[in-house]
């Protein structure tokens, strides 16, 4: 294995890159058995980035994106080298550079009290608090953080969950307040516990909550909803919930249409009839507009959920009209088993006009309503209800999403999240809609927010329990012509960077 200089010039090495790519492509058997000896696949045509990955595992790396961290801090001093250590390795912050700091120079985290707790260094944070036990509590470190929280928001807590839990316990026994957080741009409290949720680490959480954190404080147990691990939502639970946060928080287990949790908030006393303070809907509502089972509608109904309960304001489910029932969501959303569940618990259907009538049998794909009423009321579709066609997407209603593409309605129509139809059948790897709303001309520009880009949408974004979809989403998406954003590959999935090796640029 070749060794790099002492001063490594990253375009030195992008041109060892390119011109391996060179020779292998002009048939040189050394050079192509060199790249798909890195890339371990058999590939027709090898592009730049399969060159740029077997150039880096030739000097002892995993990938080209850790060779190029190796040199941009191999020239930094060890107190540079920590300073951007403690930037990148917090779980939002870049993983990445943060094993290449640790690899390259393991002694930052020695003598440093943050540092250490951020790469769970036991001996290292044992040895410091031995010395200044006063280290425990001293703010520090580019966040102006207590070493609690380089621990607990970590990217390194799931992964080293032995030995962070012994850090956190070595720091609480030398005073360490279990309820630290910090504030983020929005003035709002991120606790050490909430860091240990987002990690979907229960031993440290555990520890904390033997300590006496406080779980109410507006993010862990509403985030533990996107977890899907109902140990870690009895973990949060353990010192007790205040009443109005779980009836709260059940909404959000409902938004990941994670049954069993929807069923675990419920047996903490959930009230289904608690509105929403913004929406001013009850957990009934939420569950039909948000795809939940009729399991958790009829949970519900058992809980004693008001079947003809009616919003008060025009946000619900975008569709803008005030004073609508659960019932008249599933109609508009067509969710007809849902519907019929409900009027048999009693719950009577609102006065509809003919242009109502319209809508609710588009979504139920009521061709012969539609036939005869689409002349006199598709021309006058209302804001609210061209945002339909996304939300039908969001249902998996997808006999209705093309029904309406066909009718005319806008296939990039917003809904929920502000995602198009499109994202949702990215989000569902659902790739035949893929590829029917790509022929359709909807837009592939990104839309930010947790979806971000298509490509972010279909490998980051993955709500089917069933994958096997999302490759060959991605490779219809691909084949429109929409280009491998920068940083998306590789992406770590296997599958999904098998397509993308296909698309990257040459």
């Amino acid at each position: 294995m070749p060794s790099l200089p002492s001063q490594p010039d990253i375009r030195h090495l992008s041109l060892q890159a390119k011109t391996l790519l060179k020779s292998a492509r002009s048939g040189e058997e050394h050079a192509v058995d060199r790249i798909r000896s890195a890339i371990g696949v058999r590939r027709e045509r090898l592009v730049l980035s399969d060159a740029y990955h077997a150039i880096a595992r030739e000097y002892g790396f995993r990938s080209w994106p850790h060779l190029k961290i190796h040199i941009e801090i191999v020239a930094r001093n060890l107190d540079e080298q920590r300073e951007m250590f403690l930037s990148s390795a917090w779980l939002w912050g870049d993983r990445q550079r943060a094993e290449a700091l640790l690899a390259t120079a393991p002694e930052l985290s020695k003598g440093n009290i943050h540092a250490a707790c951020a790469a769970g260094d036991v001996d290292a944070v044992a040895g410091i608090l031995e010395a200044d036990p006063a280290s425990a509590t001293t703010k520090g470190g580019p966040r102006d953080w207590p070493p609690i929280l380089y621990a607990t928001w970590s990217c390194f807590l799931s992964e080293r969950a032995d030995a962070m839990v012994r850090v956190l316990e070595l720091l609480l026994r030398h005073g360490a307040d279990p309820d630290s957080y910090w504030v983020n741009e929005s003035d709002w409290k991120e606790s050490a516990l909430y860091g240990c949720v987002e990690n979907n680490c229960v031993p440290a959480a555990r520890v904390l909550v033997d300590a006496g954190a406080n779980p109410n404080d507006n993010e862990s147990l509403y985030h533990a909803c996107e977890k899907f691990n109902l140990e870690l939502l009895d973990t949060v639970a353990a010192n007790g919930l205040d009443a109005e946060g779980v009836s709260y928080c059940i909404k959000h287990a409902m938004d990941m249409t994670w049954t069993e949790a929807v069923m675990w908030f419920l047996d903490q006393g959930a009230d289904p009839n608690a509105i929403h303070p913004a929406d001013r809907e009850t957990s009934l509502h939420w569950a039909v507009k948000r795809n939940c089972t009729a399991d958790v509608i009829s949970a519900l109904l058992d809980a004693g959920a008001d079947p003809n309960a009616r919003t008060s304001t025009g946000k619900s489910t975008a569709l803008g009209i005030v004073g609508w029932t659960p019932l008249d969501f599933a109609f508009r959303l067509g969710r007809g088993e849902v519907a019929a569940l409900l009027q048999r618990n009693s719950a009577e259907p609102s006065p509809m006009s003919e242009y109502d009538r319209f809508v609710v049998a588009c979504a139920n794909t009521d061709l012969d309503i539609v036939e005869q009423l689409k002349d006199r009321h598709l021309a006058n579709l209302t804001d609210d209800d061209r945002t339909l066609i996304s939300h039908a997407a969001q249902m998996d209603n997808w006999a209705a999403v093309r029904l309406m593409a066909d009718l005319g309605w806008p296939v990039d129509a917003r809904g929920w999240m502000d995602a198009t139809p499109l994202y949702w059948a990215l989000c569902k790897g659902h790739a035949e809609m893929v590829d029917f709303l790509l022929r359709r001309g909807v837009s592939i520009e990104p839309i930010g927010g947790y979806f971000q880009d298509p490509v972010h949408a279909v490998i980051h974004c993955q709500w089917n329990g069933d994958k096997s979809g999302y490759p060959v989403a991605l490779g219809r998406l691909l084949d429109h012509g929409l280009g491998v954003p920068e940083g998306r590959y590789p992406c770590g999935n296997v599958a999904m960077d098998e397509v993308l090796s296909r698309y990257v640029e040459n």
